[in-house]
């Protein structure tokens, strides 16, 4: 059996939900999305530059942008807040995006936002221009609506880190791709 062959086929995105109960907020950590990963076949035969495969791991997010490499991405706080109403759960999404590496990069990131074209009134976002960081609400009245958001991957200290590009392989293949020979 193929170590590959045992990994899930899709990642799970986490944000802090917090339940509107009125008078009180409940806060924990909950799964709110998730990635299609590659198949083993997709991936078998693939070629991968190192420094694509260095990118997408978060903790180096910050060393590589030193280093004169700098990724389009941004540490992220990604949160949703849901309250009932007539029996209905209405959800309220929030991405902080802290400093992407240039005004550039925050737009190659904020691409990376999309729903069907008649819910872009429900979209918010703060002032962005010639800015480094910015925040977006979505706040959807239907709560079966599939939009799409940056991908996502948590650093060594579950800080999130917004990509502006798209990930198709688990952290960990990539980890052990650039160690391949």
């Amino acid at each position: 059996m193929n170590w590959y062959s045992i990994l899930p086929t899709k990642d799970t995105i986490f944000a802090i939900a917090k339940y509107d109960k009125g008078k009180t907020i409940m806060s924990q950590r909950q799964d709110m999305g998730w990635e299609q990963m590659l198949s083993l076949d997709a991936i078998s035969g693939r070629k991968f530059r190192v420094i694509d495969l260095l990118s997408r791991l978060p903790d180096l997010f910050h060393d590589l942008s030193r280093y004169g490499n700098p990724v389009p991405a941004s540490r992220l706080s990604f949160e949703v807040i849901i309250r009932q109403k007539d029996n209905r759960s209405l959800k309220r999404y929030h991405w902080r995006i802290h400093g992407a590496p240039t005004p550039e990069h925050l737009l190659m990131i904020l691409e990376r936002f999309k729903s069907p074209a008649s819910y872009y009134n429900c979209w918010n976002c703060s002032d962005y221009e010639g800015q480094m960081g910015c925040v977006i609400a979505f706040d959807p009245a239907d709560a079966a609506l599939h939009f799409q958001y940056p991908s996502i991957r948590e650093n060594i200290n579950n800080e999130q880190v917004a990509l502006a590009f798209d990930v198709d392989t688990l952290e960990v293949v990539d980890a052990y791709l650039v160690g391949m020979p």
